[in-house]
């Protein structure tokens, strides 16, 4: 007899019993609530340093919950919560009961340190979390929410001057870092003097020259920019190594340097104006110079790292840009003529690596070679059937841009920078060709010849 507690009957003898279908493992919730509360350590870290806890504590000082309360005059109850929290965090460890700061927040977060990151957590309280708070806004519209677009023309185009002080001491916190991981990732010892476009403070000059006693520097930035970089290069004991110059690299960039570097630059930017800055950075350079692309870069596949995912969204608050491949990098600066193109790979603050372009050397044979090549294959295909001169305008296309490519390269050796653009035999026949190796020459008169047979 079933119980009278059952609250089913029992089956018939001749019914089939089905098994109870096993309830589906949920996914754990726990990664969702450190999303969902990533912004309270953030604000915990945020409190302390505009407290100047860590200031406070620095050398060793350590304190207990009352001598906190007293001397930031807060109640006990809120000083043991915030040491507390900041212990939790890391930033502090409790020894004898006494709080005291840990390596990391000794290091990075002591006003006045070498190393002070303070400047780029507090940029980012005062500047970036209101922005960040209009996310949901920019995505909307595709417009920053940290300046107005309609009223300024860019984000630092009538910005306060505390805030943007504020900006430029953050910047040089991360930028610190980044540089020296950059330094140790790559050898900048085969190079002489180096080009820091838009280099803000100063910081990867300052660092790179430590690194390397041989290298010369200049920061190039606008004009208050550079005034502020000139400070810090003064600080650093560096102004002989250091030089900074004022400009807008979108319209010009100073001459004599054989390392470019753009670090943290590019992603600010649309597409369009980066593509044409690195044809700029290519036309500056001399040949066997380089150009050095240092930024958090998303991978090719568009899913992450996480760091370089959530900068780009950071430039859709603050920018026009943003984050981009190592694959988009390679493919603008091979577009721009820079060749041999290689990634380095480090982990920093500001980067986690570096896309590297190298103009090729000036090498007479190599460079006339595949036009020479080229001619004979059109002067080939000139003389077969109607329809192959097609082929044939090809294959002439293809080696007035190699010689194009050529001439350019020798006329830059020797100091006569002639237009060559919109070419025809008459205006080929008109470049002045006195110091002009036999091969170039070469060159030229098969173009000539080419380029009167397609008429």
């Amino acid at each position: 007899m079933a119980s009278q507690l059952s609250r089913t009957a029992p089956p018939a003898k001749d019914a089939t019993v089905q098994p109870i279908a096993a309830t589906p493992e949920l996914p754990s919730a726990v990664p969702l609530m450190a999303l969902s509360t990533g912004f309270w350590a953030f604000k915990t870290l945020a409190a302390a340093h505009e407290l100047d806890l860590f200031s406070r504590l620095a050398g060793g000082a350590g304190t207990t919950v009352a001598e906190l309360a007293e001397a930031l005059s807060l109640h006990q109850r809120p000083a043991e919560m915030l040491l507390t929290g900041c212990a939790a965090l890391g930033l502090l460890e409790k020894t004898g009961g006494r709080y005291r700061n840990t390596p990391l927040s000794e290091t990075y977060l002591v006003r006045g340190k070498p190393y002070y990151f303070g400047g780029f957590v507090q940029m980012l309280d005062k500047r970036l979390y209101p922005g960040w708070g209009r996310l949901t806004e920019a995505l909307r519209t595709n417009r920053p929410t940290t300046w107005d677009p309609a009223v300024r023309s860019s984000a630092f185009d009538g910005e306060d001057p505390m805030m943007l002080a504020l900006f430029w001491e953050a910047m040089h916190s991360v930028s610190t870092m980044t540089a020296r991981k950059l330094g140790e990732a790559m050898d900048f010892g085969h190079f002489r003097r180096l080009l820091d476009i838009g280099g803000g403070s100063g910081a990867y000059d300052i660092e790179l020259c430590k690194q390397y006693g041989a290298l010369r520097a200049t920061v190039f930035d606008l004009p208050h920019v550079a005034a502020f970089a000139a400070g810090k290069i003064a600080e650093a004991g560096l102004t002989d190594p250091i030089e900074t110059a004022g400009g807008n690299f979108f319209e010009q960039l100073p001459g004599d340097h054989d390392l470019h570097l753009l670090s943290m630059i590019l992603h600010d930017w649309d597409e369009a104006k980066n593509r044409a800055l690195l044809r700029r950075s290519f036309g500056a350079l001399p040949s066997g110079g380089a150009v050095v692309i240092s930024e958090l870069l998303v991978n090719d596949e568009k899913t992450g790292p996480a760091p370089a995912a959530l900068m780009s969204l950071n430039m859709l608050i603050e920018t026009e840009g943003r984050n981009y491949t190592q694959a988009e990098y390679s493919a603008w600066l091979e577009e721009a003529g820079f060749r041999h193109i290689e990634t380095v790979w480090f982990e920093a603050p500001g980067a986690n690596g570096a896309v590297i372009g190298r103009k090729a050397q000036w090498n007479r044979r190599p460079a006339v070679q595949p036009c020479a090549t080229m001619m004979m294959e059109a002067e080939m295909a000139r003389t077969q059937t109607r329809v192959d001169r097609h082929r044939l305008l090809g294959l002439v296309l293809k080696t007035t841009a190699t010689a194009i490519a050529a001439l350019k390269t020798w006329q830059q050796t020797v100091s006569r920078r002639r237009a060559i653009a919109g070419l025809t035999p008459e205006r080929l026949r008109d470049i002045g060709h006195a110091e002009a190796p036999a091969p170039v020459l070469e060159v030229k008169a098969g173009l000539v010849t080419n380029l009167m047979s397609m008429r």
